[in-house]
């Protein structure tokens, strides 16, 4: 009997012990995975303020103050900015002898861009950039409102009631960013 019971407790308390200890890895999983959502957090905060950091500076006059309109050339992907010149090549300012020529430049077009770019969008100048405004040109005013990680809005302010609203996706670049998309309104 006293042999039954010495195996019935060491039973019982090998039992406990394994279950505390599985128990106390669990509990330390759980808070490692804390820790790296934490750490995630971080990273996307530092990651939406260095973007949107980035977008305020592309908008800086080369005196430090006011808003001026960037040079769309060098903050775009070469990507991006190839695709705003197909498209206004295409649609905007047509040079096409003929009708025929310009749907086969249509579908050449939409082959080559519809996996990369929305393409059911009509493509305004980046930040609906009108006739007439120029890299540098003073604006009234710039807002910048954080969408995500990559993306942000846009609104800018270019005076006498003009102003749009433009969706921007960015990339990382280097220690930097480019815009490698945007999507434009003009907002009455």
């Amino acid at each position: 009997m006293r042999k039954t019971f010495y195996t019935t407790t060491i039973l019982l308390c090998s039992i406990l012990v394994f279950t505390i200890s599985t128990s106390c890895k669990q509990h330390s999983a759980k808070k490692e995975g804390n820790k790296s959502d934490s750490l995630k957090v971080v990273i996307n905060e530092q990651e939406i303020s260095s973007g949107e950091n980035w977008l305020k500076s592309i908008f800086q006059c080369n005196n430090g103050t006011d808003y001026c309109f960037p040079d769309e050339e060098k903050v775009c992907t070469e990507q991006y900015y190839a695709f705003f010149i197909e498209s206004l090549e295409i649609f905007e300012y047509p040079s096409f002898e003929t009708e025929k020529e310009q749907i086969v430049a249509e579908k050449a077009f939409e082959l080559k861009w519809k996996e990369i770019y929305s393409l059911d969008d009509d493509v305004l100048s980046p930040f609906g950039r009108g006739n007439g405004i120029e890299s540098g040109q003073q604006l009234k005013n710039v807002s910048i409102t954080s969408l995500s990680n990559i993306k942000y809005t846009v609104i800018v302010d270019y005076g006498d009631g003009v102003k749009t609203t433009t969706e921007v996706t960015l990339i990382a670049n280097d220690n930097s960013f480019l815009i490698d998309y945007m999507k434009s309104k003009i907002i009455e």
